[in-house]
């Protein structure tokens, strides 16, 4: 049943969830860690699933921890496992003990993942019944990984399955499992070479990929996947160092599948803490599985440009023009856009300003659940509870600190998984410390309240001596002009947002948001002033109508920034350069200067 908009909203509006940098808060011992993390098991119910037995393990094993304990949790994890030869499954894991068959197919690498680590490094502390049960279970999943077909494009899960066919094929002496591992590590080496990673610079599944990465370099048979396995984790952290705003200690820029609407951290997290970007991070109690994926750089390998302010990246993440991502990382501000969506989790424009992690990004999304940040998560037909927004058309040119942004729903096809719109709204969130200008005049607006902007003047966020102003224009369902509003709703987040209504029930037809965006840095009282009168004499030239869009900004004398799109045929042309290669900063190719030659010719075994 789906709930009208705006009690979607009020739901939301009930909830808060502690946003922590760092684990969360478990008893202080590794005694008494596995002791919560066990009781966790035993109160699981229908809600207990194959990655919470085998983490637990994988952690309880080595320590030698109440072996009968984990005798119970490897008999829990063999009856998640689908067992019938005759099913479309067979091999694969319920994801929850509640569901009847295996839906989510992802389950079986998951698993794996951490089963072939307990198989390889510890079967020794196992008893002879576990360890002949997840000798059976290990075997089996072989079937369940080769039922479960992954795209190339699908990085984290493609990664994954890589080191779990290589370490099982190894492992349990399959030489036909382990060649397709190592086939498929060749793929991916060949794809990120051409095209970058698809699922660019995840708060989460980068973590994912470099769990996976970090395995293969360690544990591979072969010397020269090893090689490459350390040549995609350079990838990976050279891409992250460069699109890392330091001042709040994540990731800048827009970026695929982030969980975390108004935050942007994520397990990858972990990582950036070792590498020294995050203070104060809390380590876990229990870290056998962070002791054998930890992964440092190599010293040799440096690249200044990636750390310099101000600078500028741009990398590709797909084969098509519009699949790059772009940003301005300056010493106190940074603002990026992407040229599309990888999925409904992606952030295509964001803006850091320096307050700390722990300050609101501004993110701008189209939104179909009357969900304006990000908070009331629902379930999904694969058993998942996640908050979707939509995945609406976009276009992007960026030239340093300008951004040039177009979003419109209802004109194009929209992914089959995405469920239909019961609202349509689009949403720029904003930290409640940065202050609303429209022309000459802050916004007064206390909290739980709201301001209508006027449609045809600029807006102008400003925190401490860092503005960005925006030249808007949006349209409802039926093609009218609709003006902006401020909210101040209650500040339960820490947030802010300026939102459009574009259809406050189905929408019937197409509606848009188009802008500019530039942002400024180091700019006192007097330079404020002179940038927003700059800002509003500059030449701007929205024109949509029919599907076909066509705009023109003159941000200065030196930049401007323009595109076209055809909603229809889904095509797009803007003059942000399609450079060469996969990843540059401030102008320099890096990608494929880290990576050599993606191809990986094992000579010795």
């Amino acid at each position: 049943m789906k709930m009208p908009c705006a009690l979607v909203f009020l739901s939301f509006l009930s909830l808060m969830s502690a946003r922590l940098i760092g684990a969360p808060d478990v008893p202080g011992t590794p005694d008494q860690a596995l002791e919560h993390n066990w009781n966790a098991i035993e109160k699981a119910g229908d809600k207990l699933g194959p990655r919470q037995l085998v983490d637990f393990m994988l952690e309880a094993v080595p320590l030698q921890w109440h072996p009968e304990r984990v005798d119970e949790a490897m008999t829990k994890l063999q009856q998640l496992q689908d067992s019938d030869p005759t099913s479309k499954t067979y091999g694969n894991f319920r994801w929850y003990q509640w569901q009847p068959k295996p839906v989510d197919l992802n389950a079986v690498e998951f698993t794996m993942q951490k089963a072939t680590l307990l198989w390889n490094l510890y079967r020794d502390n196992l008893s002879p019944q576990s360890r002949n049960l997840l000798s059976v279970l290990i075997n089996l999943s072989v079937e369940g990984i080769n039922r479960h077909k992954v795209p190339v494009e699908y990085t984290n899960i493609f990664v994954m399955k890589t080191w779990n066919s290589i370490a099982i094929g190894e492992a349990f002496q399959r030489k036909d499992v382990a060649e397709k591992g190592y086939a498929m590590l060749q793929q991916w080496m060949d794809e990120i070479y051409h095209h970058g990673v698809h699922e660019y610079l995840s708060p989460t599944y980068t973590g994912v990929d470099l769990d996976s990465l970090a395995l293969l370099e360690k544990y591979a048979g072969w010397p020269e996947a090893r090689a490459s396995a350390e040549k995609a984790l350079q990838f990976l952290y050279w891409q992250c160092r460069a699109n890392m705003f330091a001042p709040d200690q994540r990731l800048g820029g827009s970026h695929s599948r982030d969980y975390d609407y108004l935050l942007g951290h994520g397990y990858l997290d972990r990582y950036l803490a070792d590498w020294g970007w995050i203070a104060d991070f809390k380590s876990p109690v229990l870290h056998t599985f962070t002791d054998l994926t930890t992964w440092k750089p190599a010293d040799s390998l440096t690249y200044p440009e990636a750390s310099v302010t101000p600078r500028f990246t741009w990398q590709r993440w797909g084969a098509l023009p519009e699949q790059c991502a772009t940003q301005y990382i300056g010493p106190t501000l940074s603002i990026g856009a992407d040229g599309t969506s990888y999925s409904m989790e992606d952030k295509v424009f964001t803006i850091n300003f320096d307050g700390g992690p722990k300050m609101v990004m501004v993110n701008f999304f189209m939104d179909g659940r009357g969900d304006p940040y990000g908070q009331n998560k629902v379930m999904l037909s694969d058993g998942h509870v996640k908050a979707h927004h939509l995945m609406p058309f976009t276009v992007s040119a960026q030239d340093g600190p300008n951004v040039l942004f177009f979003s419109s729903f209802g004109g194009s096809p929209q992914p089959k998984k995405q469920e239909p719109p019961v609202c349509l709204n689009s949403h720029l969130d904003l930290p409640v410390e940065a202050s609303v200008w429209q022309g000459d005049n802050q916004l007064a607006v206390s909290s739980g309240q709201q301001a209508v902007l006027a449609s045809n003047e600029p807006v102008f966020l400003r925190y401490k001596n860092a503005v960005v102003g925006f030249h808007f224009e949006a349209t409802d369902d039926a093609g009218k002009p609709i003006s902006p509003v401020y909210y101040r709703d209650g500040d339960q987040f820490n947030a802010a947002r300026i939102s459009w209504t574009h259809a406050a029930s189905t929408p019937k037809g197409e509606a848009h948001v188009i802008f500019w965006a530039k942002a400024g840095e180091n700019l006192d009282d007097d330079g404020f002033a002179k940038f927003r009168a700059d800002f509003a004499h500059a030449k701007v030239d929205f024109n949509f109508a029919n599907g076909k869009l066509a705009a023109h900004v003159q941000a200065d004398a030196a930049t401007s920034l323009s595109m076209e799109a055809d909603l229809a045929a889904g095509t797009r042309k803007t003059n942000t350069p399609d450079f060469p290669g996969i990843f540059q900063v401030n102008g320099k190719e890096i990608g494929q200067a880290i990576l050599g030659s993606p191809h990986m010719e094992p000579q010795s075994k």
